[in-house]
């Protein structure tokens, strides 16, 4: 995926399309959790796959980590975005999302496997007063769950 070309920030407003492209740039690519504090709700609900239920900025950074640790080189690009204004502060966002990475870190999905993958994700917000208070997120988990067991399946059978 292209990383998020910078540019200043906007001069006047709430942008939500520089807010959510810039802040998912710097966590993702650039590894900066710090940026989590800045744009998340310190209550923010996460709604993941695998019915993930998360409570808090704590819950959502250790989430981000794991991912970041099995997939160390992890590359994430939003192919689409959308929003709505709800009310005066109040944005309902959509995104589509590409993460392309290698299995290389122990983690979340067990013993590195060296597989490359191309996880295909869709995100939802809610965003109030400038914060991220709730997000919905879904990817293609079994389908990465499944390369990874035939990958670790090849490599028994490798082994003898």
């Amino acid at each position: 995926p292209e990383p998020y070309p910078q540019k200043p920030p906007a001069a006047e407003g709430f942008d939500v399309d520089d807010i959510l492209r810039r802040n998912q740039h710097e966590i993702w690519n650039r590894r900066m959790l710090n940026v989590i504090r800045e744009i998340c709700h310190e209550n923010i609900e996460f709604h993941g796959p695998a019915q993930r239920e998360l409570y808090g900025r704590g819950d959502y950074t250790a989430f981000v980590l794991s991912l970041l640790a099995a997939f160390p080189d992890a590359r994430f690009a939003i192919d689409q975005l959308y929003w709505n204004e709800e009310a005066p502060g109040e944005y309902r966002t959509s995104m589509r999302w590409s993460l392309i990475g290698t299995h290389e870190g122990h983690g979340i999905y067990g013993d590195p496997t060296g597989i490359h993958f191309r996880l295909w994700g869709l995100t939802q917000h809610i965003i109030r007063n400038g914060k991220i208070v709730e997000e919905w997120t879904l990817f293609n988990e079994f389908s990465l769950l499944k390369r990874l067991y035939l990958a670790r399946q090849a490599k028994l059978q490798a082994q003898g």
